[in-house]
């Protein structure tokens, strides 16, 4: 794979952060080490989200050649725009995510097609075929389970990130100097559960110096605020919305707090891990693949005792230097951007042989 290589990254479909910011951090990566011949095409279900246009389409640009979209709705098959796409582009690579709306991509024998899966759920791989495509990534192991993709086109390749890069902004957000915090980073949906959180904080009555920061969008009709409200503790939960730089939130925390309901390998875990903050996650998906038990604590959220202990285990080894030390450390070997965009980068050396 020389640098005049060309590859087509398509993601088709709806939108979520984790394989959006997963692509972009891949395109980046391979940016940096001087491929030039990068596009974007988003294969659109319905109108551009607000938050691509704003969010990721500036950031794309900045590393691709040329970013492209459209209304491709629910095609069953290989769609017009998405023809003329390949057709105008004759990529060495056409790099996709799976959605059940596009199960073929008839492009002929020229171009090499990677699969990358994020999802976990069921419904992800509902129609999936894998003999209509050359490599399929999982970010996981337990993807790469749930998937049943046959293992001689299987690659397991986790996630990366760059580091995050922010600043402490306690005093800007109205948390004292000498208060603990605890963060939730990502959509406040009720698939993320951040409830569970400002449950949690309501019950450590020992615990009163802490605070909660929320970054991320709210969705699905959830009054979290009115929730804190009810709870007793809406002036130690502080709901940010989305932010553009969630470093900034790293920084002024002290504990990453993982609720979900499902994941497989979430970005914000190793964001976390890239500044050395500790976590404490639900034990899902690809979570306890990753993490040491020299920085993080992975548990059952919904057992409340368990949640508390750990939350309590965390809190107080948070005066040990290791524990920033072992999850830096652990990042910068397995997880950042570099790493993925390598081993990226040597999987599409053996396929175009």
């Amino acid at each position: 794979m020389d640098k005049k290589t060309s590859i087509l990254a398509v993601l088709p479909g709806m939108w979520a952060r984790g394989g959006e910011i997963c692509t972009l951090n891949l395109l980046r990566g391979l940016h940096e080490q001087g491929y030039e011949n990068i596009f974007f095409h988003a294969a659109l279900r319905q109108k551009l989200p607000a938050d691509m246009e704003l969010c990721l389409l500036p950031r794309l640009k900045e590393v691709c050649r040329e970013v492209t979209w459209g209304i491709h709705g629910d095609t069953p098959w290989l769609s017009d725009i998405l023809s003329r796409r390949l057709a105008d582009i004759n990529p060495d690579i056409l790099l996709y995510s799976w959605d059940k709306s596009i199960p073929k991509y008839n492009y002929g024998n020229w171009t090499k097609s990677v699969l990358v899966v994020h999802g976990t759920a069921q419904n992800d791989f509902d129609g999936y075929n894998p003999q209509n495509t050359d490599a399929v990534v999982c970010v996981s192991q337990f993807a790469a389970r749930m998937a049943q993709i046959p293992e001689h086109k299987l690659h397991v390749i986790p996630n990366g990130v760059p580091k995050a890069v922010g600043k402490n902004r306690c005093k800007e957000w109205g948390i004292p100097a000498d208060a603990w915090v605890w963060c939730f980073v990502g959509g406040l949906t009720r698939l993320k559960r951040p409830e569970m959180l400002i449950s949690a904080l309501s019950r450590r009555n020992s615990w009163k110096d802490e605070y909660c920061l929320f970054a991320g969008s709210i969705d699905g009709g959830m009054r979290l605020d009115e929730y804190a409200t009810a709870l007793g503790v809406q002036d130690r939960c502080k709901f940010l919305g989305h932010i553009e730089r969630p470093g900034d939130v790293y920084e002024s925390s002290n504990c990453l707090v993982i609720t979900s309901e499902r994941e497989s390998m979430p970005l914000t875990m190793l964001e976390a891990m890239s500044v050395g903050l500790p976590i404490v996650a639900n034990n899902v998906g690809g979570i306890s693949e990753v993490l040491w038990p020299t920085f993080a604590v992975v548990t059952d959220v919904t057992d409340e005792k368990e949640f508390d202990r750990a939350l309590t285990t965390i809190r107080l080894m948070s005066g040990d230097e290791a524990v920033a030390s072992d999850a830096k450390h652990l990042w910068q070997e397995r997880y950042s951007h570099t790493v993925m965009t390598n081993a990226y980068i040597q999987l599409f050396n053996r396929l175009l042989g």
